[in-house]
């Protein structure tokens, strides 16, 4: 037989119902508590959408592509199109989360994300430095807040309001950077 449990309410063994749990009925307990905490957590991933970080592992994956193609090439790849042929992956498969959650669509890496094909020419003295390479093509995505980037070094940040790209743009005016709308 099971052991009684003595932390059952005091009323409850008052009113003379005595629970018995063997070890059985705990596994049984503890199974449904956590498949009940797994399903809250499901819900509100459906819920809420995918979260900023999912969008900064996506850029992950596309800077791998680029890297790849830059390592064999000493030069950025020079368009979408390329990126979308480097890997075993469709740019399908990496938007951006906060614009798939705002709607509309079809959403791919090539319309969530500004990429710029960086050439010696245009980063400069930066060119082995920290440029940025991929960043929200939106404000909306991330809830006006501001934007992801992922730089030429590897790195990713928030740029809360785009402060950060505004500011690289006015000190490299040749590489005509575009600002997300």
């Amino acid at each position: 037989m099971g052991a009684s449990v003595g932390i059952i309410p005091t009323r409850l063994t008052e009113m003379g119902i005595r629970v018995e749990l063997n070890g059985k009925s705990i596994a049984i307990v503890i199974f449904v508590l956590v498949g009940l905490g797994g399903l809250l957590g499901v819900a509100y991933y459906m819920r809420n959408g995918m979260t900023d970080s999912d969008c900064q592992d996506n850029m992950i994956q596309l800077m791998n592509r680029v890297n790849m193609y830059r390592h064999m090439n000493d030069q950025f790849p020079p368009s979408w199109m390329m990126i979308e042929y480097i890997g075993n992956h469709k740019l399908s498969e990496f938007p951006c989360p906060g614009a798939v959650k705002n709607g509309g669509g079809p959403h791919s890496a090539s319309s969530d994300y500004i990429y710029i094909p960086w050439t010696k020419g245009e980063a400069g003295e930066d060119w082995d430095g920290k440029l940025p390479v991929f960043y929200d093509a939106s404000y909306a995505n991330h809830g006006g807040r501001g934007i992801n980037i992922k730089f030429s070094d590897n790195s990713v940040m928030f740029d809360e309001g785009g402060k950060w790209l505004k500011n690289f743009a006015a000190s490299h005016p040749n590489a005509k950077i575009p600002m997300p709308q």
